[in-house]
């Protein structure tokens, strides 16, 4: 009896697990997946139902691409999904200034940071950011801060990289 009454949820919720999701040259761009926006990329997904899934991909730019692929997860396991690349982005309009590239490092991967008290981003993450100061919170599972710091950022030939040790 105890059986049956654990039968209709095992078929309605197939095996879920947790989803990381790299779209090559489409960092900071929007995920959604079967039309639910999930946030910035790269991105952490949790409770993912294994199965056939729409990934649309929505960049500032205004690049857009969609990706439909078959997922096999294992509850409480984290998969790794690779997507892109992505088209390449418009030319800069002529005479603007390249926006520096941030490549944030973390000795924990899948850790968090909070970015000037943005939105927390699963390191390590790629973001564009102005030169000079910018305060970084490396944060727990639970959201409660870690480590916090400010750095002063300065690009070397366009881009850098921000260790959060």
């Amino acid at each position: 009896m105890m059986l049956l009454a654990w039968l209709p949820f095992a078929l309605a919720n197939p095996a879920a697990g947790s989803l990381m999701v790299f779209v090559e040259g489409a960092e900071q761009c929007t995920l959604s997946i079967d039309g639910q926006d999930r946030g910035k990329l790269p991105l952490r997904i949790e409770s993912v139902a294994a199965g056939v899934h729409t990934f649309a991909v929505v960049c500032p730019d205004g690049r857009t691409q969609t990706y439909t692929r078959e997922v096999a997860l294992t509850a409480g396991q984290l998969e790794v999904l690779k997507l892109g690349p992505m088209p390449a982005a418009p030319p800069a309009p002529v005479g603007a200034e390249p926006v520096p590239t941030y490549v944030l490092l973390s000795r924990i991967q899948g850790e968090k940071v909070r970015i000037d008290g943005g939105e927390p981003q699963v390191l390590p993450h790629r973001t564009h950011l102005t030169p000079g100061p910018h305060t970084f919170e490396v944060l727990e599972p639970d959201g409660t801060v870690r480590a916090k710091v400010t750095k002063d950022v300065v690009p070397q030939n366009g881009n850098a990289v921000v260790k959060l040790d």
